[in-house]
């Protein structure tokens, strides 16, 4: 991960605050719908299950298809030898990053990158009933409560656990999560986006110190190995909620100010294709690069230690994207069509 920028890593953490950024605001628009649940999680099945399960099960298939000799060599990287977690059902109820915790691993290749995927998951089950039930008035106290206490349940589990529970668990992501909600009440409220828009002094004063607290978690990471950066002190206490207020802050400035360069930035079409594909290469780009590697390079791990292993990595990456534009358009696409069929109603 840190070949491409030390933070570079830190992307969940984007992807955490516009979920629920995006999420959060559905379901405050539509909180006095009569089908408020059935809808929202109709829609979110239709857009999470279909690309997922077909994953999950091509991966069980190509596994059992290979022998005991070829899942000792690199296919252990991509395949894993280890199955408990497959046999036991957590990747088929969104609890792999459960089983990740208790095993201080991430497993295969193919299902790494799942475990945001199940902290999003076990998230839906959480934010409607959160939102419903809580007074509008009364939301933003209740949110910046429970954002505060994720940076303090990560310091406990660190104390008591010092290895991925406090990276991998939704308890200690929830931060990100809901600070993306609360910038979604927040744009909602004229009061709010009038004084924000008003007081441009704040905001570049409130930029600086973001930048000045991110750029030290940048120098912090340099050459630091992933599992020490992300277990650390530093970004279990206070790392990954300045990282979120930061990304959130950058959401902000976009939302509010749909003329400004940033907002420009975000309009670019082909920053627009990489979102409509993000979850295929977000499900597919390890194994496929971890493949690529094997099958080309004979390599364990997908490094970049040669010119033509950074060639095999470009290849893999435009083959990725190329996989997930595919999967778009033929199987996931139409789902989702159909799952905007069901609208919300007063």
């Amino acid at each position: 991960m840190l070949a491409a920028g030390p933070l570079s890593w830190s992307g969940v953490d984007l992807f955490f605050v516009l979920s629920g950024y995006l999420l959060g605001g559905i379901l405050l628009d539509q909180r006095g719908s009569a089908n408020y649940f059935r809808v929202f999680y109709v829609r979110r099945i239709c857009r999470i299950f279909p690309l997922y399960f077909l994953w999950l099960g091509l991966f069980v298939v190509v596994w059992w298809s290979l022998s005991a000799d070829a899942r000792a060599g690199w296919f252990n990287t991509v395949f894993g030898q280890d199955l408990s977690a497959l046999h036991y059902g957590s990747y088929f109820v969104f609890l792999q990053n459960v089983w990740m915790a208790q095993r201080s691993a991430f497993g295969s290749a193919w299902f790494a990158a799942t475990w945001s995927l199940a902290v999003e998951e076990q998230f839906y089950l959480v934010l409607p009933l959160l939102i419903w039930l809580v007074p509008p008035r009364k939301l933003p106290g209740v949110l910046l409560l429970l954002v505060a206490f994720a940076p303090v349940f990560r310091l406990y589990l660190y104390l008591q656990h010092p290895s991925v529970f406090a990276y991998v668990l939704l308890p200690c992501r929830a931060d990100a999560l809901l600070l993306g909600v609360l910038g979604a009440y927040l744009v909602r409220q004229e009061r709010w986006r009038r004084c924000w828009e008003e007081h441009a002094d704040w905001r570049g004063l409130g930029l600086i110190l973001l930048l000045a607290g991110v750029g030290y978690l940048a120098y912090f990471a340099s050459g630091q190995d992933d599992y020490a950066l992300v277990t650390s002190f530093e970004m279990v206490s206070y790392g990954y909620t300045v990282l979120a207020v930061f990304y959130l802050f950058l959401l902000l400035v976009v939302v509010t100010r749909p003329a400004g360069f940033l907002a420009r930035v975000m309009r670019w079409s082909w920053l627009r294709f990489c979102g409509t594909v993000a979850y295929g290469v977000f499900l597919m780009h390890m194994a496929i690069n971890g493949l690529a590697h094997g099958l080309l390079c004979g390599s364990r791990q997908p490094l970049i230690r040669r010119p033509v292993e950074a060639l095999v990595t470009l290849g893999a990456i435009a083959l990725t994207f190329v996989v997930a534009s595919i999967s778009w358009r033929r199987w996931e696409k139409p789902i989702v069509a159909w799952g905007h069929s069901f609208v919300y109603t007063k």
